[in-house]
């Protein structure tokens, strides 16, 4: 039997390679099985183990290396494709604004941006101005010099002369978060109507990244799946959303399209009532195992397909020799 084994290298290179098509297409697929209790995907509840210093989510292993790095990719796609479905096919969103400066974060806005070349601005916002902001954003403007990229802070001390958080939100067509904030990161007020927002960060029920007021500006929450929601998503927690206020991101999807050309198609009605439960719409994730699975395995094919990484043949030739 044949390894492959790919660097951390590798994997960048693997998946520089994918179209923001490709991946909503990946995305479509998986989710559309998930929501259609496929028999091919069992999708256990994940368990937080709480440490002295860290917080263990057992459960989303998957056996690839180096798998922080595909863990970081894997949730931008998905929200790409709910962005996609919500905001509409012929959409130009001209403005963008990301909470938070992790990997996350930078996976998100590559994708985001060059799925939509329409972005002209892209504003960055942490709780400090670090050599990790200033890396995410001279990042983005590298590989997107066309976007104005700009880094703010949350809470501003005296003196501050950076974007104010309230202009850029009030601005925004999309809105990204991805931290692991207790306490909503911005009021309700200051949201215009029409914008689209991921949730990404929160994954315990004492997380919010948003108040109430805006959960409540849709009648219609699109997550990730239900069951993993309802358990973990604080925001929707303290709103006392129940699965009836859910649409799971799989329930928007056609995987049996009238267009040959096309392997999914959104579903028109579902969409539009989605649409029309608010003046918002919002997408909420706290990550399921199965993506991890799908992109782990895309990665793969692709890497084997393009000669990319080291193959050791027969490299349990001992072992079975010893058995």
């Amino acid at each position: 039997m044949s390894l492959l084994v790919l660097s951390a290298s590798d994997v960048s290179k693997v998946t520089s390679r994918f179209s923001p098509d490709e991946l909503v297409d990946l995305m479509a697929d998986v989710f559309a099985r998930l929501s259609a209790h496929d028999p091919g995907i069992v999708q256990p509840h994940r368990t937080v183990v709480n440490t002295e210093h860290h917080t263990a989510l057992a459960q989303r292993d998957v056996s690839c290396s180096p798998v922080q790095q595909l863990r970081h990719s894997y949730r931008s796609p998905g929200s790409l494709l709910a962005t996609r479905l919500l905001l509409g096919k012929s959409a130009s969103p001209t403005s963008i604004v990301a909470i938070g400066a992790g990997a996350q974060i930078q996976a998100h806005l590559s994708l985001f941006l060059a799925a939509y070349p329409s972005i002209r601005t892209c504003t960055i916002f942490n709780r400090s101005q670090n050599a990790r902001v200033a890396s995410l954003r001279e990042r983005i403007h590298a590989s997107f010099p066309h976007v104005k990229t700009e880094a703010g802070l949350l809470a501003p001390s005296e003196g501050y002369n950076g974007p104010s958080l309230k202009d850029a939100i009030g601005g925004a067509s999309i809105i990204i978060t991805a931290t692991s904030s207790t306490s909503p990161l911005f009021p309700s007020d200051c949201v215009r109507a029409g914008t689209h927002l991921c949730l990404i960060g929160s994954y315990k029920p004492e997380m919010h990244e948003i108040d109430t007021d805006l959960v409540k500006r849709t009648a219609l929450v699109v997550v990730d799946q239900k069951s993993a929601c309802l358990a973990e998503a604080g925001e929707l927690i303290s709103a006392g959303y129940t699965a009836s206020d859910l649409v799971e991101l799989g329930e928007l999807v056609d995987l049996t399209p009238h267009n040959p050309e096309s392997a999914w198609a959104p579903r028109a009605d579902a969409v539009q009532h989605v649409r029309q439960s608010g003046d918002v719409t919002i997408f909420k994730s706290v990550g399921v195992g199965v993506q991890d699975v799908a992109i782990a395995c895309a990665v793969v094919n692709r890497a084997v397909k393009d000669g990319i990484g080291k193959i050791i043949d027969d490299y349990d030739a001992e072992l079975v020799d010893g058995a």
